[in-house]
């Protein structure tokens, strides 16, 4: 299919795989979005502290159990036939099981040295359950993994939006019916995904067999080792500045900086849809078609050009949203740019920084993470002492976008392709600029100052099409919006 298709073809593959992952995420966490102010009601700032301090830590966590294999998989499954796949799906699994629950065991016995880093927050219970979380997940993200990379997109989606679904349901109860707070919410994470962790692994090993020899796993180590000091500094990165902040501000703080992170996951939300998309298309591009770099150029353009509409939007209308709730929440509206700025970096390093994985150049990683920790450590303790939590935002912040640069570089030396660098600077000052003009919207009703920001962001939107897109590219977009709608129509009736 890829070989031999148009980039208006290609164009709409993406687009649909990118819609449908979206769609089921975005739907997922609509419902958390919901859930939020009724979190509210029953979770003090200080509860929010505490779960945003043991979510950073599951986020540290997964990627370290998966031991980068996951990633692996996706690398080379379109390489091997099917009785490598078999083989070595069977490997993998193996490999995480044991190395993840001797650490998770290792670390449940030693769960005191957490009050080491993190003093405000008990590591019993809370810590424990962050643990086995993140144990669990990681034979959630397994199988996902595998989906993702055979474009078993519906599957992938609603499994996606089911576990978070399930999360969001048992912490529900947890915290509204039987009062149990923080720990309530997180106990509802970990059930939800201990349930679907089960499940899932019993579907994957249909296609998985247990072999005795090792001789294949050097194939998955000698990719997947590289990477996996790389994953460490980078989970480590992203405990950073709640460690920073432990130290100088108080756990209500901490809070309201969860909460502004909550709010902006919203564009997360939207970049894990494209992201889900875009790896298997990329490896998928880089197997059958000779111009990938070419397309791979062009391709991450609109990737990143998507994603400013929506970092625009939640940037201009946090504010407006969080006095519609609970005005005691307002305090955590000045991180939600910066964290809006840092996520759009991320998505930016997504789109344009696959390179070192596609050249099998994994032993540079370490680089570039270096690179972002010796900046974050700077910055933070620099900014935190003296700034409070907006420091820290700044700091992350800085710290991302030398990532960025980085990886950018350094993906483009070993896998050059073109950056389209014009149409990248019309595109990141007009939104600076479309930025500005929403800040300048006061109004006494925010009902009047959304609508208001709303409308100058759509009509931002009509002008990247015409800076995007070429006229081909805008007939085809209109022609697949068209098709869209009329699907959507007919299955309504």
């Amino acid at each position: 299919m890829f070989a031999s298709s148009s980039k208006g073809k290609l164009l709409k593959h993406l687009a649909e795989g990118a819609s449908t992952y979206g769609f089921a995420v975005v739907a997922s966490r609509l419902c958390t979005f919901i859930l939020l102010p009724i979190y509210w009601k029953y979770l003090s700032p200080a509860d929010f502290g505490i779960i945003g301090i043991i979510t950073l830590t599951q986020g540290f966590l997964v990627p370290l159990l998966g031991l980068g294999l996951h990633d692996t998989v996706q690398r080379f499954y379109p390489e091997w036939n099917e009785n490598q796949r078999r083989e070595r799906l069977g490997l993998t699994w193996t490999a995480i099981f044991i190395w993840s629950l001797l650490l998770c065991s290792a670390l449940t016995l030693e769960h005191k040295l957490f009050n080491l880093i993190f003093e405000k927050v008990a590591s019993s219970p809370y810590f424990l359950l962050g643990i086995w979380s993140a144990f669990c997940m990681t034979f959630v993200s397994l199988p996902l993994s595998v989906m993702r990379i055979k474009a078993e997109i519906k599957q992938f989606s609603f499994i996606t939006a089911a576990v978070l679904l399930t999360q969001s349901v048992f912490s529900l109860f947890f915290v509204v019916v039987l009062s149990w707070g923080a720990i309530g919410y997180l106990s509802g994470g970990l059930l939800g995904a201990l349930i679907w962790a089960i499940k899932l692994n019993i579907t994957y090993w249909k296609e998985a067999t247990l072999t005795k020899s090792l001789h294949n796993f050097k194939e998955l180590l000698t990719y997947s080792l590289p990477m996996v000091p790389t994953t460490i500094l980078d989970g480590t990165t992203s405990l950073f500045d709640r460690f920073f902040l432990d130290k100088h501000v108080s756990l209500t703080t901490i809070g309201l900086y969860n909460v502004a992170n909550q709010l902006s996951s919203a564009l997360t939300i939207l970049n894990q849809g494209l992201k889900s998309a875009w790896i298997p298309f990329l490896y998928r591009i880089m197997h059958d078609r000779k111009d990938a770099p070419h397309l791979l150029g062009l391709f991450s353009l609109y990737y990143v050009a998507i994603l400013v509409p929506p970092a625009l939007l939640i940037a201009l209308l946090s504010k407006d949203i969080i006095g519609l709730f609970d005005s005691r929440y307002l305090g955590c509206y000045i991180f939600v740019p910066w964290i809006i700025l840092t996520i759009y970096l991320q998505a930016i390093t997504t789109a344009m920084g696959r390179g070192l994985d596609l050249a099998k150049k994994n032993g540079l990683w370490p680089v570039i993470s270096i690179a972002q920790v010796s900046v974050s450590l700077a910055a933070l303790s620099y900014f935190v002492p003296l700034y409070g939590a907006i420091g820290a935002a700044w700091s992350v912040t800085i710290a991302t976008a030398v990532r960025a640069l980085c990886q950018i570089t350094l993906a483009n030396k070993v896998y050059p392709r073109p950056l389209y660098g014009t149409k990248l600077l019309m595109l990141w000052g007009s939104s600076l600029l479309v930025y500005w003009l929403g800040m300048q919207i006061i109004s006494f009703s925010p009902a009047i100052s959304i609508a208001l920001k709303t409308g100058l962001v759509l009509i931002f939107c009509l002008y990247l099409v015409s800076i995007i897109l070429d006229k081909a590219d805008r007939q085809q977009l209109l022609k697949l919006i068209k098709q869209r709608f009329q699907t959507s129509c007919a299955a309504s009736k």
